[in-house]
C-alpha cells in the first residue's frame, strides 16, 4: 500500500479548490435583497389598504365635527385688533 492519499479521476494535484465563498455571499446577498423587496412590498400594501379605509370613512361620514365637552364653543364677533407692549429679549 501507498502512503498518498488516492485522487478522485477528475481532479489533479495542481487543481485549486473549489471556492465555496464566493457561491456563499451571492446567495447571501440575493437573499437580503429578497428581503428587503418583500418587507417593501408588505409595507406598501399595508398603507394602501390603511388609507383606504380611512378614504372609505371620510366618503361614509362626511367631516364630522369633533365633540370636546371641555371646551366651549366661542361665539362670533367682530374682529378686534390687539396691541401687546413689552421688550422681546431672550
Amino acid at each position: 500500500m501507498s502512503a498518498q492519499p488516492t485522487l478522485p479521476p477528475s481532479t489533479s494535484p495542481d487543481d485549486k479548490p473549489p471556492r465555496v465563498g464566493r457561491s456563499l455571499l451571492w446567495r447571501g446577498a440575493l437573499a437580503g435583497v429578497l428581503i428587503c423587496l418583500m418587507t417593501a412590498g408588505a409595507v406598501s400594501a399595508t398603507v394602501l389598504l390603511q388609507v383606504d379605509e380611512i378614504i372609505d370613512i371620510l366618503r361614509e361620514e362626511g367631516r364630522a365635527a369633533i365633540e370636546i365637552p371641555e371646551i366651549d364653543r366661542a361665539d362670533a364677533g367682530k374682529a378686534q385688533t390687539l396691541m401687546i407692549l413689552g421688550s422681546d429679549r431672550r
